[in-house]
């Protein structure tokens, strides 16, 4: 097969790394396949074969009628047998560009989150139903995200892939010998530094907490647009000696696997690479129940879930997690592990995306 994988940017963030992993597999595997960004980007992302750019305008905000005659050439010269939007930006230049210039590979569009908690205008609803004419299938990250993207959309030819971690990957990024960042102990939250994942609510939950660990420190890895405001909520707080803010890095597991636990305190969710990783990793994980959240985490079996936007209920099961003995934790952290090797291995996720390819081609 000849696959088209399109992401917003090259910016190392989780739609991005998926694609460019998957991209990656599939390219072993024999097929041909080509990642278009529509940004540029200074990233290094998993994926060794060709990457082009579209070199949009951001600020265009989809409305570029040069990217989206610049992907119709792309896709002219390539002649794929998919194109797979991927999440964020992804779906307004390909559904565009296929309306307006009409090539004919099917377009699949990889759901990665809650898309209903976006919608929240009758004006964005009309346009991404409009929009989503051109889909011929959706790939949904989770069953929760599907069932919710089914409500709003009604397609009918939808399946749910969820993400997968790449053992050998990690396995690699470890051996390079690099040390954390930080000695004693800390949390980690890796994601973007955004309203929907909450990070400033994260900040006041663990000033709250640090009072009763006074030793303990809380590490951000990520980048966004609220990284001005935290930064300043720190200092405010008087908490710049227990808190750190970290850029993106291309390798996260050594910071992330010496973590005591990584929180998540997102209000809205696909199901997060990070939180497979963190599992594999025997890492625990505290988060809220939103998206396919769920689906991996299950109190006191593979981690600790938490209603959605309960700030005390989530502050009791980072308590809880750092006094629990080792012998409970480790019962907690082994079954998490298992589930990520039983469920999530990359290879397998692959050949599941490889099978809908066929299916829909045939179709």
């Amino acid at each position: 097969m000849k696959i088209i994988q399109l992401i917003t940017r090259t910016q190392r963030r989780g739609g991005e790394i998926f694609a460019s992993q998957l991209a990656q597999k599939l390219q072993e595997k024999g097929h041909e396949v080509l990642v278009i960004s529509i940004f540029g980007g200074e990233a290094k992302l998993p994926f060794a074969g060709k990457l082009l750019t579209l070199e949009s305008n951001p600020s265009w905000r989809g409305l570029d009628p040069r990217a989206w005659k610049r992907l119709n050439k792309l896709i002219g010269e390539f002649q794929p047998d998919i194109v797979q939007a991927n999440a964020s930006e992804t779906l307004k230049y390909a559904a565009l560009s296929k309306k307006i210039y009409g090539w004919n590979a099917p377009l699949v569009y990889r759901n990665a989150n809650t898309i209903s908690r976006f919608l929240d205008t009758r004006a964005k609803l009309l346009v991404n139903r409009w929009l989503m004419a051109e889909v011929k299938a959706v790939v949904s990250v989770s069953e929760a995200t599907l069932r919710d993207f089914q409500t709003i959309f009604g397609v009918k030819n939808q399946i749910a892939i969820p993400i997968g971690i790449d053992a050998a990957v990690i396995a690699n990024s470890l051996q390079k010998g690099e040390k954390p960042l930080l000695d004693g102990d800390y949390l980690i939250y890796m994601g973007g530094l955004v309203p929907e994942k909450d990070p400033l609510g994260m900040l006041e939950m663990f000033e709250r907490i640090s009072k009763d660990f006074p030793s303990l420190q809380l590490v951000y890895l990520g980048s966004g647009v609220l990284a001005e405001a935290l930064s300043f909520q720190i200092n405010q707080r008087g908490l710049a000696e227990k808190v750190r803010m970290i850029p993106n890095r291309e390798n996260v597991f050594p910071l992330l696997f010496h973590a005591k636990a990584l929180v998540l305190p997102s209000q809205i969710e696909g199901l997060p690479a990070v939180i497979l990783e963190a599992m594999y990793g025997g890492v625990p994980v505290i988060a809220y129940g939103v998206g396919g959240i769920g689906e991996a985490i299950q109190s006191g079996q593979t981690g600790w879930l938490v209603p959605a936007g309960d700030s005390q209920g989530f502050q009791a099961a980072i308590k809880e997690c750092l006094v629990l003995s080792e012998a409970e934790l480790e019962r907690i952290t082994s079954s998490a592990k298992k589930l990520v090797e039983e469920k999530y291995e990359l290879q397998e996720i692959v050949k599941a995306f490889e099978n809908f390819y066929e299916r829909l081609i045939e179709n």
